[in-house]
């Protein structure tokens, strides 16, 4: 922090809507005014008149743009992954028939043998799917580190988090797509042990109980 001059750090955003610092939603709001850049039309002003001009130029374009200024640029020589299959069942989500694969997928290590990487990664898409469909993909931890977490949990604090109306995978497959999840359950229920005992040592006592928990919560 001294190195780069930083001498304090932008209070984050509030989780009570009625505090000087709460999480603003509302665009008029936002001081300076932004003017974010439409996305149907070119970096030089020029509007997408046409599928080909979207697909060669315009898309290109916001690539780039996620590329340079928020998720990197991917390697040129990053290592293929080899993917298998290593179980499929047939279940429903919601009153959607679905089907989920459990896939691992095996990184190239020829450029150093010594560490092997495995992806381990759950798909499911509609059971009655006839071909390749969209998915979207969610990095989270598997629905064995969920269930040990929800055990951990009050029942107010599970109704809290419960789901509105359809979940966004069951919004995905009404639509006809699939949703996937790269899983490590080894390592989620490392970080779900560890973040407990970080909370019980800072929150120790049972007067601390609730605000422990909100430390769990946000750990999670």
């Amino acid at each position: 922090m001294d190195l780069l001059h930083i001498t304090s750090l932008r209070r984050g955003p509030d989780g009570d809507p009625n505090s000087p610092n709460a999480a603003n939603y509302d665009e008029s709001k936002v001081t300076p005014p932004q003017n974010l850049p439409d996305a149907l039309n070119l970096n030089n002003g020029k509007p997408v008149s046409s599928a080909k001009m979207w697909w060669d130029q315009r898309r290109p374009e916001i690539v780039e743009d996620f590329d340079r200024e928020i998720l990197g640029r991917v390697p040129k020589n990053t290592p293929k992954v080899n993917w298998e299959v290593t179980s499929t069942a047939g279940e429903k989500n919601g009153d959607v028939p679905v089907s989920t694969k459990k896939l691992l997928g095996h990184v190239d290590n020829s450029s150093y043998p010594p560490i092997t990487v495995d992806i381990q990664l759950t798909l499911t898409t509609p059971a009655n799917a006839t071909g390749p469909v969209p998915v979207i993909m969610e990095l989270s931890w598997s629905p064995e580190a969920m269930a040990a977490i929800r055990k951990r949990l009050t029942q107010a604090q599970l109704a809290a988090l419960a789901d509105k109306g359809p979940t966004w995978q069951q919004q995905l497959l009404a639509k006809g797509w699939g949703y996937a999840s790269p899983q490590n359950e080894k390592q989620a229920l490392r970080d779900l042990r560890l973040c407990q005992s970080l909370a019980e040592v800072a929150f120790p006592g049972s007067s601390c109980g609730e605000y422990r928990r909100s430390c769990f919560l946000a750990c999670v």
